[in-house]
C-alpha cells in the first residue's frame, strides 16, 4: 500500500491516581484527547482515502482499557 493511503497514530493521555482524586478539567481532557482526537483524525483523513479509492489506519493504543488497572481508572471507559 502507497504510504500516502496509510495513516499511523497514537492518542492516548492518561490519568494516573484513585478516580476520586482527579480533577474533573483533567479528565475531561483526558476524554477530549483519547476519544475526540481520535474522531477528528478519522474525520479529516477519510474524504483523503475516499477521493483516492483506499486507505488504511494503524491505531497504537493501550490495554489499559480492557484491562482494568489499578491507579488508570479514567482510561478504562475509553475506547482501545
Amino acid at each position: 500500500m502507497p504510504l500516502d493511503r496509510l495513516t499511523v497514530f497514537n492518542v492516548i493521555k492518561g490519568i494516573i491516581g484513585a478516580c476520586e482524586d482527579q480533577d474533573e478539567h483533567e479528565i475531561r481532557a483526558q476524554f477530549e484527547t483519547n476519544l475526540i482526537g481520535a474522531a477528528n483524525i478519522f474525520q479529516l483523513t477519510l474524504p483523503y482515502f475516499r477521493e483516492r479509492g483506499s486507505g488504511a489506519y494503524i491505531v497504537f493504543s493501550s490495554t489499559a482499557g480492557t484491562l482494568g488497572i489499578p491507579g488508570l481508572g479514567r482510561i478504562s471507559p475509553l475506547p482501545s
